[in-house]
């Protein structure tokens, strides 16, 4: 758990474009990925959520620590995978 959370931590240290968390462990989790994408809002800079179930998208904005303790969880818990894209490079994660 520490490697995640020092993963998270340089991977949020870059300016993030997309990261998709997929391949989720059990058929029981809703959602088949999870899209988080920075956003300016009142200001601030948030990470958006987007979880598609059912042809609906569900949107949760976090700041940037509740973002990361957020993924840390999905990975942990309900997904296998995680690819994200910064302004200077690509990364795969799988656990």
């Amino acid at each position: 758990m520490e490697e995640l959370i020092q993963a998270l931590s340089r991977l949020f240290s870059k300016d993030i474009i997309r990261i998709t968390v997929s391949n989720k462990r059990s058929a029981s989790q809703k959602a088949q990925k999870v899209t988080v994408r920075p956003i300016v809002s009142r200001g601030q800079t948030l990470f958006q959520f987007e979880r598609i179930i059912e042809n609906q998208a569900f949107h949760e904005n976090m700041t940037k620590d509740a973002a990361m303790d957020m993924l840390g969880t999905l990975l942990k818990n309900d997904y296998r995978q995680l690819d994200a894209r910064t302004s200077g490079w690509y990364v795969s994660i799988n656990f």
